[in-house]
């Protein structure tokens, strides 16, 4: 009776350790613990859709709701970043795509040693999936999630696709 209630508090130990892990590990995290370089970007370049591409500078009206839209929203690593990176689902039929990079010029020592510039970091929309992918090691991709997602990738979408605000950044 004794060996079957310690193999039951081990499974149970062992149970509460998972759950744990599994809820640090998709706590909500800043914009900033994936790209902590926001100050120094140059410009953003972005791609939506099939055709429509765009490079964004910090004098272009778009840039600032963008970047404000991308700080304010708290992200979640997802769980399958620990088992399947690379895998997506099909694409449904209302889904959309976007892809913002950010651009620095300014060499910028990293821990690792080294330093980096150029672009640096994606956030992508693949069809519904959103992962960063850091291009400084290796393309390394976290897939993430949030809370209202839809709402996020249409409001992303939507600035990016502001031909109003484009037009305006133009004539400046």
């Amino acid at each position: 009776m004794k060996k079957k209630t310690v193999k039951w508090a081990a499974f149970l130990a062992i149970l509460l350790a998972l759950v744990l892990f599994c809820k640090w590990y998709t706590r909500p995290l800043p914009f900033r613990y994936f790209f902590p370089y926001t100050e120094r970007l140059v410009e953003l370049k972005t791609y939506w859709d099939v055709s429509g591409q765009a490079q964004i500078p910090p004098d272009d009206p778009r840039f600032e709701p963008l970047m404000e839209l991308l700080e304010s929203t708290q992200y979640r690593r997802s769980l399958r970043n620990l088992f399947l990176k690379d895998r997506f689902q099909n694409a449904e039929e209302n889904d959309s795509f976007w892809q913002v990079k950010f651009l620095i010029e300014q060499p910028i020592p990293v821990s690792a040693g080294g330093r980096i510039r150029g672009f640096v970091c994606e956030l992508e929309n693949w069809f519904g999936h959103l992962r960063f992918r850091d291009l400084r090691s290796g393309d390394e991709t976290i897939f993430v999630h949030m809370d209202d997602q839809q709402a996020f990738c249409d409001a992303v979408e939507q600035i990016l696709k502001d031909e109003k605000a484009s037009s305006q950044g133009e004539g400046n």
